[in-house]
C-alpha cells in the first residue's frame, strides 16, 4: 500500500499535464534508529544482488501497474542486506565504503540506461567541511530521467536520498549498533540504507515507464549528510544542476 501511495504521487507531479509550482522530494528514513545487522538486513556478504535488467516499454500496459511490478520486496532486502553490510564500515562520506556504495549504484543506473545530468558524470564531487573526513572528497549521485512533453520537460522532480552514514564508532560518531560495544560498525540499514534503496527501486519503477513522463525525473544520492547535510546544501548553494526555480 506504501509503494502504491508513492508511486501515485510521483506519477501525478511526473506524468501529469497541469502546470504546478516548485515542489521538492527528499528521501527520509524509514525510522530513526541506526540499526545494525541483527535489527535489520544488513551484516550479509559482499555481494551485490543481481542487476535488474531494463524491460521495453509497454504501449498497452497502465504505467502505474507496470512501475510497481519492477518493485520487488526480495530484491528490496538483499540491496539494503548489501549495502548495509560491514564491509563498507558504515559508509562515512569520503571513505571507501561510501565511494564503493556510489559506484553500485552508479553501475545500476547504467544498467537500467538512466544517464547522469547532460555533460556531467553521476558524481558530484565537493570537499567535506566537518567531521574526521574534513577536507577529503565525496560525491552526491545524480540520474536522470528526462520528461517527453515538449514544455513540462523544463519542469523537475526530484526524488532524493542520503547514501552515508556514520562510519565506525572510533571515527568519533555515535549510533546504536545493539552489539553491547563488540562492534564498532554502524551498519545505518535504516539510516539511510533503507532510503538509499528506495530511491533506487523508485528508479527502476519510472525508467520501466519513462515514455510516459512528462516532466523530468530527477534520482539524487547526497553524500555527508550526517557531517551537516553538507551534500544537499552544496547541490543547492554552490553547484545546482538544474534550475532552482523549477
Amino acid at each position: 500500500m506504501i509503494w502504491k501511495l508513492l508511486c501515485l504521487t510521483l506519477f501525478f507531479y511526473a506524468c501529469g499535464s497541469e502546470s504546478r509550482s516548485v515542489r521538492s522530494f527528499s528521501g527520509a528514513d524509514l525510522n530513526s534508529g541506526d540499526q545494525n545487522a541483527e535489527e535489520n538486513p544488513a551484516g550479509g556478504e559482499n555481494t551485490p544482488p543481481p542487476s535488474t535488467e531494463p524491460l521495453p516499454p509497454d504501449s498497452d500496459v497502465d504505467p502505474l501497474t507496470a512501475g510497481l511490478a519492477m518493485i520487488q520486496i526480495q530484491k528490496l532486502k538483499d540491496e539494503l542486506t548489501f549495502i548495509a553490510s560491514d564491509s563498507f564500515e558504515g559508509r562515512l562520506a569520503a571513505t571507501n565504503g561510501n565511494a564503493e556504495v556510489a559506484d553500485y549504484i552508479i553501475d545500476e543506473l547504467e544498467a537500467l540506461e538512466i544517464a547522469p545530468p547532460p555533460g556531467r558524470d553521476y558524481r558530484q564531487v565537493f570537499k567535506v567541511k566537518n567531521g574526521p573526513m574534513s577536507g577529503e572528497e565525496t560525491a552526491n549521485i545524480i540520474g536522470v530521467l528526462p520528461g517527453n512533453d515538449p514544455i513540462l520537460k523544463n519542469e523537475y522532480v526530484v526524488i532524493g536520498a542520503h547514501m552515508d552514514h556514520a562510519g565506525t564508532l572510533n571515527l568519533g560518531f555515535t549510533c546504536s549498533n545493539g552489539t553491547s560495544g563488540a562492534n564498532l560498525i554502524c551498519n545505518g540499514a535504516d539510516d539511510n540504507g533503507s532510503g538509499t534503496v528506495s530511491v533506487l527501486n523508485v528508479a527502476r519503477a519510472l525508467a520501466k515507464v519513462r515514455h510516459k513522463l512528462k516532466r523530468t525525473v530527477v534520482v539524487m544520492w547526497f553524500s555527508a549528510e550526517e557531517e551537516g547535510l553538507e551534500g544537499s546544501y552544496y547541490y543547492v548553494d554552490k553547484d545546482p544542476v538544474f534550475n532552482l526555480d523549477k
